[in-house]
């Protein structure tokens, strides 16, 4: 199965934003780490579009591009990981189970101020990592995460969980 990236374009149907977002998507990691200095993430293991349920810790690598008007911008977002019935995914103690989320705010960051007129002619590119503990995946079934900002959903990536725990698993 091949990774879905639905990235959001200018005039995406339902983004109904301003279409100062362009572009967003979300890398499935085995590991991922922002480097605040460079605004670059590494990652380790990228891309993989199926795991087994012995999935360890992973990560997401998300990325936003914007243009210069959205420089400076504080966005609300909220990555969430939904079942193949597009239901949150819980995961807790029995009884205290909470939906598996992501949350907070980003700033599309540009320093406008300071930027000459060759780096305005690009978009705006803004990322971060999300590290993701150990989840109680069930075999055979289908993922997705999705990344909300501001309410409305940029864009997804699905996975699928193989029911062979002694298969090799695509990557």
């Amino acid at each position: 199965m091949k990774q879905e990236h639905r990235p959001a374009r200018e005039g995406a149907p339902g983004l109904q934003t301003r279409e100062d977002v362009k572009q967003a998507f979300i890398v499935l990691c085995d590991a991922a780490q922002h480097d605040g200095s460079s605004g670059k993430i590494n990652i380790l293991g990228g891309d993989w579009s199926a795991t087994d349920t012995k999935l360890p810790q992973s990560a997401l690598a998300v990325f936003v591009r914007a243009s210069w008007e959205e420089a400076a911008t504080r966005r609300a977002f909220a990555l969430r990981l939904l079942d193949d019935d597009g239901r949150p995914v819980t995961a807790g103690t029995p009884g205290k189970e909470r939906p598996v989320e992501y949350s907070g705010a980003m700033e599309l960051s540009g320093a406008a101020a300071t930027v000459d007129d060759a780096v305005r002619s690009v978009d705006i590119h803004n990322s971060f990592a999300v590290t993701v503990p150990r989840l109680p995946l069930l075999p055979g079934r289908r993922y997705t995460w999705s990344l909300e900002v501001d309410g409305r959903v940029l864009t997804s990536v699905a996975f699928a969980v193989t029911s062979d725990a002694g298969a090799d698993p695509e990557s």
